[in-house]
């Protein structure tokens, strides 16, 4: 319930708090989950793991990021196929 109050948990680096929609990440992440997210610079993004990316069109997505044809492209994995 949105009470109009920020939540505050001290020494949590977290920019934001999002609801995953969507079995695409199941079992590993299932729809009805919060997650804490933060901003991270595209240069230090790890693949293999599990990020947030919003696209261009504002489009948001819970995703494996894997390297693409080149440096410049990504290729966006769900756990479940």
């Amino acid at each position: 319930i949105h009470s109009g109050k920020t939540i505050s948990i001290p020494n949590l680096d977290i920019h934001a708090f999002i609801n995953v929609f969507g079995d695409s990440m199941s079992p590993k992440l299932s729809g009805g989950e919060i997650l804490g997210i933060k901003q991270l610079e595209k240069g230090k993004v790890m693949f293999g793991e599990i990020y947030v990316v919003q696209l261009d069109d504002k489009e948001i997505w819970l995703k494996y990021i894997m390297p693409g044809k080149d440096k410049d492209h990504w290729i966006l994995k769900s756990e479940n196929e």
